[in-house]
């Protein structure tokens, strides 16, 4: 047996399972088709609305208050078919609602877990009104389901390798499409300045440049139509170079 960290709960608390147990719950979620949020594992000691339950392993909280009536029903008959004695527990028991479980094949639950496993034997709740058991009438196995589906990263090597290469590609056409940007707007400023009545165009401008590349093509129609509308030998240069420098970029972006 292996006690996984598999990072933190809800609350922030380390989130530990027995590597069975969790096969378990990965079991019952390929079932149930969704992901379960463990909002409390095991070996989680000195929390008092537990009473001791979590201080082992075997154990843990999902949560459920977003779940309906029907859904509630069918994780607790996945869990159970798993191998899992789940029950839902209410804010009528004192509880804020979840959905606690404990494995029954455990060799490694607190005292408290080891009770509950011998209240549910008894057709019974686990917890000290000790009232009839009313989870889902299934038998909970004690061996492993057959066909529990481990994640095998290896397929997703390929994947992965292709998305940092292309994340790393990205991040320099980033770089090259914004540095460009930046040279385009200080041209545009300065057409700005020199042609005031050149206003309507250039505000067409700058809120391409403002996009930072998302307007790249259609700031590049406005700089043709721009060019199209005047024969200012000077105005003509600058428009130009502004085109040029879309052209870069545009082919850097691409």
């Amino acid at each position: 047996m292996t006690i996984l960290n598999l990072g933190q709960d809800t609350s922030g608390r380390d989130l530990r399972l027995d590597d069975t147990t969790h096969q378990r719950i990965r079991w019952a979620e390929n079932r149930l088709g969704i992901k379960l949020v463990i909002v409390q594992g095991s070996y989680v000691e000195g929390t008092e609305a537990s009473a001791g339950t979590h201080d082992g392993g075997g154990v843990g909280d999902v949560r459920s208050r977003n779940f309906s009536h029907e859904v509630k029903r069918k994780v607790l008959t996945a869990l159970r078919e798993a191998g899992l004695i789940a029950w839902l527990r209410t804010p009528a028991q004192g509880f804020d609602e979840h959905i606690h479980f404990v494995e029954l094949a455990s060799k490694t639950l607190a005292p408290s877990a080891a009770r509950q496993v011998t209240a549910y034997l008894a057709g019974r709740n686990g917890l000290k009104d000790n009232d009839p058991d009313d989870g889902p009438d299934v038998e909970v196995p004690t061996a492993l389901p057959t066909d529990v589906q481990e994640d095998d990263m290896s397929q997703y090597e390929d994947q992965l390798n292709e998305l940092l290469t292309l994340a790393k590609r990205t991040d320099a056409r980033v770089l090259t499409t914004q540095g460009a940007v930046e040279k385009i707007h200080g041209l545009v400023r300065d057409v700005a300045k020199a042609i005031p009545n050149m206003s309507r165009w250039l505000g067409y401008l700058m809120k391409g440049v403002e996009g930072q590349g998302a307007s790249l093509t259609a700031l590049a129609a406005q700089v043709d139509a721009a060019l199209a509308s005047t024969s200012d030998p000077a105005l003509v240069a600058q428009l130009e170079q502004i085109r040029t420098e879309l052209d870069d970029v545009i082919k850097a972006a691409s």
